[in-house]
């Protein structure tokens, strides 16, 4: 990571420190790092179609279950990704 990707993600991390006060700077940057290793991973149209799945948790009112068996399907062959992602979804 270059000095300028470690500023760019230092500055998002406190940006999302700010929107969420109750949420500890570790969980945030799991979670800044975790998206970075599905974008890697995935196509860029694999990547968008899951910020969209995770995005409609919060606006299209759909449940955490149907958001993690979607996410199981994407990431069949990730299982280390679908265990971090496990990690950040309210208990079922």
């Amino acid at each position: 990571m270059t000095a300028r990707e470690r500023a760019r993600m230092t500055a998002r991390v406190f940006k999302l420190a700010r929107r969420w006060p109750d949420t500890s700077l570790d969980k945030i940057c799991s979670g800044v790092n975790f998206l970075g290793d599905v974008k890697r991973r995935f196509t860029p149209k694999q990547y968008k179609t899951f910020l969209e799945l995770l995005s409609s948790l919060k606006h299209a009112g759909v449940t955490a279950q149907q958001v993690c068996d979607q996410t199981a399907i994407m990431m069949e062959h990730h299982t280390d990704l679908m265990e971090t992602f496990m990690s950040f979804l309210p208990k079922l």
